[in-house]
């Protein structure tokens, strides 16, 4: 993927290939599952926050822990839509189609709250 990039101090604006740039992992930064996502937006950007829907011991309790708060413009957002729809795409080729149940997460006996 290309991104034209305005540098200062540079006259014209280049193209950067992102593919190409190496992905460096601080250690600070570790994988998190997440079963639930809700959606903002704001006029400048989008935000997706990712939680876990943890359910207890106790019939009807669960709790949602926080486990990443994304924040990306809205271009980001869209071709970030694109990417996702490809990688479904290939994955249901690759493993077969990918079932959603017939009823929202929040509706689940574990989720509500008397």
């Amino acid at each position: 993927m290309f991104v034209t990039m305005d540098v200062p101090n540079m006259n014209e604006p280049f193209l950067l290939d992102i593919n190409a740039l190496e992905l460096t992992n601080p250690d600070s930064i570790q994988p998190v599952y997440s079963n639930n996502a809700n959606l903002a937006i704001a006029p400048w950007d989008i935000r997706i926050i990712f939680s876990e829907i943890v359910t207890t011991s106790k019939p009807g309790e669960a709790f949602n822990v926080l486990r990443a708060h994304i924040v990306m413009n809205p271009a980001h957002a869209k071709a970030l839509v694109d990417a996702l729809a490809k990688t479904i795409e290939a994955y249901e080729k690759q493993f077969g189609e990918i079932k959603i149940p017939n009823f929202p997460p929040q509706i689940l006996p574990a989720a509500r709250k008397s």
